[in-house]
C-alpha cells in the first residue's frame, strides 16, 4: 500500500497535486509562450532557446503573395497576412475586427456567408480596397486547424489574369476583324476584275462602231461632233476601267508605275475649251492659258462673278477652271495680308501649301491654304 493509503496527511496529497499543476503550466508555457528556459545545474546556469515548431509556416503565410485570413463564425476578420493588407491597402490593426463583407464590391454577401457556414468551397468576387480600387479575386475556404469554428480563407488577386484575358480577347477580336477585312478586300478585287472585264466588251463594240460610222456615215459637222463625243467618252470610260484594274493590282501588290511628264497646256481638249470659254468670259480663259496660271484664288466669295459677253452661254467660272482646265479655284484667301507681308520683306515668291480638310460623304474637300517663304 502507498503512503497515502496508509493514512499519510492530506497535505501531502495537495502538495503532489500542486507540483503536477506547476509541471503542466511549465509544459504549456514551453509550447506557446516561452522564448527560452534557464536551467540551474552542476555545470552552472544554462539558457535554452525554444524554437516554435510552427514558425516556418507562419513565415510562409506572411510572405506569400496571396491573401490569407482567419474568420470568426460571424464572418469577422480574426487575422490576415501581409498579402491581404496589400490588396485592401490597409494595415493589420485596421483590418482585424471588420466583417469580411465590408471588402466586397459586388453583391456577393450571400455567397460569402454560405462559404463561411460550409467552411469549404470557392468564390470568385471583386474586393474593394480602402482607396476605392476594385480587385478581382478568387477566394477558397477551409477549416482552421484546431479550431473548427474558425474558417481560413486564401484570396488570390486575379487582376493580372483578367488583364491577360482582356488582351487575348482584344487580340482575337483584332484578328477576326483583320480576317474579315481581308476577305472583304478579296471580294472587292474579284468584283472589280469581273466588272472591268464585263464592261470592256461592250466598250469595244461602241468604239468599233464609231470607227465604222466615221468611214461610212455623213461627214457633216453635227454628226461628226456627236461621234467624236461618243468616242471620247467611251475612251474615258475605258481608262476608268483600267484604273479599276490598277486598284485591284495595288491591293495585290502587282502595280507597275510608269512615270511620264505631261504638259497640261497641251491637252487635246484645250483649244475647244478655250474657244467655248472665250465667248462666255470675254477672254478670261485665253488670258489664264497664255499666262500659264496654275491656280485662281480670290479674297472674297464672288469669284464666280466674271463679266460675260452679252448673249454668251451662262457657264460658271468653276466649270471653266476646275472642270475644263484642271485649274484649282480658291475663295476667301487672305490676299491683302499676304500682299502686305510681301511688301514688308520684299519677297514676292512663296510656296503655296494647301492640305485638304477631312471631309466625308463628298467627292472633294476644301483646303487650308498656307503661303510659305
Amino acid at each position: 500500500m502507498s503512503a497515502i493509503e496508509r493514512g499519510q496527511p492530506r497535505e501531502a496529497l495537495e502538495e503532489l497535486r500542486a507540483r503536477l499543476r506547476a509541471a503542466q503550466e511549465a509544459l504549456d508555457s514551453v509550447r506557446g509562450e516561452v522564448d527560452a528556459i534557464v536551467v540551474e545545474g552542476s555545470a552552472g546556469t544554462q539558457v535554452y532557446t525554444v524554437v516554435n515548431a510552427d514558425q516556418p509556416y507562419r513565415t510562409i503565410v506572411e510572405e506569400m503573395e496571396q491573401g490569407a485570413l482567419v474568420l470568426t463564425p460571424a464572418g469577422d476578420i480574426f487575422y490576415c497576412n501581409r498579402g491581404f493588407e496589400n490588396m485592401v491597402r490597409m494595415r493589420l490593426d485596421e483590418v482585424v475586427g471588420l466583417p469580411m463583407t465590408e471588402f466586397l464590391a459586388g453583391a456577393d454577401e450571400a455567397g460569402l456567408e454560405q462559404l463561411v457556414a460550409a467552411g469549404t468551397g470557392t468564390l470568385e468576387t471583386v474586393l474593394r480596397a480602402s482607396d476605392g480600387t476594385e480587385v478581382p479575386a478568387y477566394v477558397s475556404a477551409g477549416r482552421f486547424g484546431g479550431t473548427p469554428t474558425h474558417v481560413c480563407l486564401v484570396v488570390t488577386d486575379l487582376t493580372e489574369q483578367k488583364r491577360q484575358a482582356a488582351r487575348e480577347a482584344l487580340f482575337a477580336k483584332e484578328e477576326a476583324a483583320r480576317a474579315e477585312a481581308e476577305a472583304a478586300n478579296r471580294a472587292k478585287d474579284q468584283f472589280l476584275n469581273m466588272l472591268s472585264h464585263e464592261l470592256r466588251n461592250p466598250l469595244g463594240v461602241i468604239l468599233n462602231g464609231i470607227e465604222v460610222l466615221n468611214q461610212t456615215s455623213s461627214m457633216e459637222p453635227g454628226p461628226v461632233k456627236i461621234r467624236e463625243i461618243i468616242r471620247r467618252q467611251a475612251q474615258h470610260l475605258g481608262k476608268l476601267l483600267d484604273d479599276l484594274l490598277d486598284v485591284a493590282r495595288v491591293g495585290q501588290g502587282k502595280i507597275d508605275l510608269r512615270h511620264q511628264a505631261i504638259d497640261l497646256a497641251d491637252v487635246d481638249r484645250l483649244p475647244d475649251v478655250v474657244a467655248t470659254a472665250e465667248s462666255a468670259f470675254g477672254g478670261v480663259a485665253v488670258w489664264l492659258h497664255d499666262h500659264e496660271i496654275a491656280a485662281v484664288a480670290a479674297d472674297n466669295d464672288a469669284v464666280e462673278g466674271v463679266s460675260r459677253v452679252d448673249g454668251a452661254p451662262a457657264i460658271p467660272l468653276h466649270m471653266l477652271t476646275l472642270r475644263d482646265m484642271g485649274m484649282p479655284l480658291g475663295e476667301g484667301f487672305y490676299l491683302e495680308e499676304l500682299a502686305a507681308d510681301c511688301a514688308d520683306d520684299g519677297v514676292y515668291e512663296c510656296m503655296l501649301v494647301a492640305p485638304a480638310l477631312r471631309a466625308t460623304g463628298g467627292v472633294g474637300s476644301p483646303v487650308n491654304p498656307l503661303a510659305m517663304k
